[in-house]
């Protein structure tokens, strides 16, 4: 018998065990641990224009890649959660710069009329104005 294990791919054999949970794209996990660390942000457990986390220690702690590390520190400076200083870190934002308190840290859908617009240029054949080196 051939069986597709998530996490694993194409396994010859009868199924034994409990079967592994499946993978959570990236996007859904950063949603969960930035709603984790934005719910610490709002209950006070990281006071405001204190770190948030550095994305080593996310990927420490969650097991994840440095890109999705930096991505739910993007989504929380995005959401105005936090705010980011260069060569010190993402640190979390006062109480009155917060949204709502239902507001999704999900990635919002690209609405559906959404179309990028763009049109072909013709080129023309003239000199340049003035002296061109």
């Amino acid at each position: 018998m051939i069986r597709n294990v998530p996490g694993v791919g194409f396994v010859v054999g009868v199924p034994t065990g409990p079967l592994p949970p499946p993978r959570v794209s990236a996007q859904d996990r950063i949603t969960q641990i930035a709603t984790e660390l934005a719910e610490m942000i709002r209950t006070g457990k990281i006071p405001p224009h204190e770190r948030v986390a550095t994305q080593r220690r996310l990927m420490t702690e969650h097991g994840i890649s440095r890109a999705t590390a930096g991505g739910i520190l993007s989504r929380l400076v995005a959401k105005g959660l936090a705010y980011e200083i260069p060569y010190l870190g993402t640190l979390a934002s006062p109480r009155h710069l917060w949204p709502p308190k239902g507001t999704s840290l999900a990635l919002s859908p690209i609405p559906a009329d959404h179309v990028r617009k763009s049109r072909v240029v013709q080129a023309r054949n003239e000199a340049a104005p003035g002296r061109v080196r």
